[in-house]
């Protein structure tokens, strides 16, 4: 099967985010896990990549943890973004507040945090299975700068 992933960069304004997101914490593996793999399958399974579910571990989330951050509510975790380097990756949010645009408060948050600390080009990959995450992209200022055949 033919897996297409765009190259996408930011070229949209000034963001200002006043979300309040906290740092991933061990204490949260086991909801991350739940949320992420459940944010993944369906992508990874109609695209053939296994395994379908694909967390990483404790330990390696472990080491990854200042860039990875958690939009939580009552102790509940509703979302989640990670910025590595100057690309945001790995944009989730738990099934059951999907539409109510948190996705759209998680990417300004990345676009706003990057944007204060002088991170730049601001950039992120996505694959073209995913409309709907490549429809938010484009809508609020990322452009396509390269298509790539994965597989």
């Amino acid at each position: 099967m033919e897996i297409i992933a765009y190259k996408m960069q930011y070229l949209g304004n000034v963001i200002v985010s006043n979300i309040d997101l906290v740092c991933y914490e061990d204490k949260y593996y086991e909801s991350y896990k739940i949320v992420y793999e459940q944010c993944f399958y369906e992508m990874r399974k109609a695209l053939e990549l296994v395994p379908y579910n694909c967390c990483d571990s404790k330990d390696i989330l472990d080491k990854k943890k200042s860039d990875i951050f958690l939009l939580v509510a009552d102790d509940e975790i509703i979302g989640s973004v990670a910025i590595y380097g100057n690309e945001i990756d790995d944009l989730i949010v738990y099934k059951k507040y999907q539409g109510q645009g948190y996705g759209k408060k998680l990417l300004f948050f990345a676009i706003s945090y990057m944007q204060k600390n002088k991170i730049e080009p601001i950039k992120l990959c996505v694959l073209k299975w995913n409309e709907k995450a490549v429809n938010l992209y484009e809508k609020y200022g990322f452009k396509c700068i390269k298509i790539e055949k994965v597989r």
